[in-house]
């Protein structure tokens, strides 16, 4: 993972976004990591339905599987 002191971070700024890499650029303050610049992906795939197919669900995911005795 590439790093760069904050201080050349503020003079490089948009040649370092322009070359971004997928795994990012961690900025230095006095030599000690404190923020992470990673790039968006406007094409990741949505949240929900990520892991369509997956996953096997068996049985009733609503079941607890214990009888109720319950009146009405």
């Amino acid at each position: 993972m590439n790093t760069i002191a904050k201080s050349e971070l503020i003079i490089r700024l948009n040649e370092i976004i322009k070359s971004l890499s997928m795994e990012g650029v961690v900025i230095l303050d006095n030599g000690q990591p404190i923020a992470k610049i990673i790039p968006v992906h406007s094409n990741s795939s949505k949240f929900i339905g990520k892991m369509k197919g997956k996953i096997t669900i068996h049985g009733d995911i609503f079941s607890t599987r214990v009888m109720w005795n319950a009146e009405s």
